[in-house]
């Protein structure tokens, strides 16, 4: 269609410039987020958003380039430019890759399940003692560990940077390896 098509029949050309150009470099920015810093991601306690649990200024950035291709996509609809089926798909695609890229990425250890943790960090809230040997036959192996100043930390979840938030699953012994904490800190 030709600008002067587009004159013809009232519809902004500008509107579909916009939606297609700020689409298609949301949609590579959000895939390239979920590949490079989601899935290549290596787990690692040493990351700048351990403590925050939050994302990082790119997040910010896919946010408002996702905001805007759905309003974008959604003032195509309602003036009836183009293909129909274009608007609607970045419509709907745009949620998808957000909520994908802001909590769809966090991993768990192999073995790991949200029963066997809560029922370990019931056992150890009532009293039971706890060894590294009782975590691992019930989680597997976990994520994540590291010594620490009198034991060890061990964590079965990671977000990696991309995302939002972060349900971080917790497990800290003492020297002889006996359990001194199990919980789940959701953050933010």
């Amino acid at each position: 269609m030709s600008a002067q098509d587009s004159k013809d029949t009232g519809h902004p050309i500008g509107l579909r410039i916009s939606l297609v150009s700020v689409g298609v470099c949301f949609v590579a920015f959000s895939v390239w987020r979920i590949i490079f810093r989601g899935l290549l991601e290596t787990p690692s306690f040493d990351v700048d958003h351990f403590d925050a649990g939050a994302g990082d200024g790119g997040l910010l950035l896919q946010i408002g380039l996702g905001f805007f291709t759905f309003v974008l996509a959604v003032s195509w609809l309602i003036f009836g430019i183009g293909d129909m089926r274009f608007a609607l798909i970045l419509a709907g695609l745009a949620p998808v890759l957000l909520f994908v890229t802001t909590r769809g990425l966090q991993r768990f250890a192999p073995g790991y399940t949200d029963k066997a943790f809560e029922s370990l960090g019931s056992l150890h809230l009532k009293g039971r003692l706890l060894a590294e040997s009782d975590i691992r036959a019930s989680l597997g192996e976990p994520l994540m560990h590291r010594s620490r100043r009198g034991g060890q930390h061990w964590m079965y979840s990671y977000m990696p940077s991309c995302g939002f938030g972060w349900d971080k699953k917790h497990v800290f012994f003492d020297e002889a390896g006996r359990v001194t904490q199990i919980y789940t800190m959701s953050e933010p």
